[in-house]
């Protein structure tokens, strides 16, 4: 095996690195830019059946998405602690959105 020795270094630096993107990361990134006070702009977005699945939803609620999948780039316009509600509530499962897991049981408390 190959020992690669790691000198200190002198002074700060700034880097910028660029690692392969990950849907559950992507997810969670687009949760948070949702929940988020103002306009977020994603980069480095994996676009999956589950990243798809996660910005249909965020769309039925009522978030606006600008998504360009050539960049890997989604801005998405937050609205802090207004959740907006679905227009059927609960996309016909006739389970308020507010008492499903997850992403909505934040919204309890506040």
């Amino acid at each position: 095996m190959d020992v690669i020795e790691i000198q200190p270094v002198a002074r700060p630096f700034r880097k910028t690195i660029c690692v392969p993107g990950s849907k559950s990361i992507t997810n969670r990134a687009l949760v948070l830019a949702a929940l988020a006070d103002g306009t977020t702009l994603l980069t480095g977005v994996l676009f999956a059946d589950d990243t798809w699945q996660m910005i249909h939803a965020l769309q039925m609620l009522g978030y606006e998405l600008r998504i360009d999948q050539e960049r890997g780039t989604v801005v998405i316009v937050g609205r802090g602690r207004e959740v907006p509600a679905h227009p059927e509530g609960g996309g016909g499962s006739g389970i308020p959105w507010g008492t499903r897991g997850g992403r909505f049981g934040f919204r309890r408390g506040w």
